[in-house]
């Protein structure tokens, strides 16, 4: 028979918790998963749109299609793919990974609990990048 076992100690403090929103953790092997599993996505759109990692941006924003169009400039032609409902946390492991494996991004992720991942090919002297 089950027990329910409450541990006290273990429970943040209410104002710690935001309503709905809970702060991954780093060592949680399902974590882990989530990032290799975008990591290799990310990695598989380098591979089908051709070039190396070091041709393509990683970048993460709360209104990622505003950033690769206002910011960014990407034409309507560039192969990009957005990643959406990631923590900020995920998202800042990811684009570690990513750069570490040589795409270009920058290591700062927006504040915003919930983040959209973005990754587009960069066209030399069309889109703009922040690195």
């Amino acid at each position: 028979m089950f027990q329910n076992i409450r541990n006290e100690s273990a429970r943040p403090e209410p104002s710690q918790v935001k309503p709905g929103i809970l702060a991954p953790d780093e060592n949680d092997p399902l974590f882990e998963n989530l990032v290799r599993f975008v990591t290799r996505h990310c990695l598989q759109f380098v591979e089908m749109h051709g070039g190396g990692p070091d041709d393509y941006y990683i970048g993460a924003a709360a209104d990622a299609h505003r950033q690769l169009l206002e910011f960014h400039r990407i034409p309507d032609d560039t192969p990009y793919f957005i990643r959406d409902g990631l923590h900020t946390t995920a998202a800042r492991s990811i684009k570690q990974q990513l750069v570490l494996k040589g795409c270009r991004g920058v290591g700062y992720v927006e504040a915003d609990d919930s983040l959209k991942l973005y990754m587009y090919k960069i066209l030399p002297g069309v889109t703009v990048e922040d690195d």
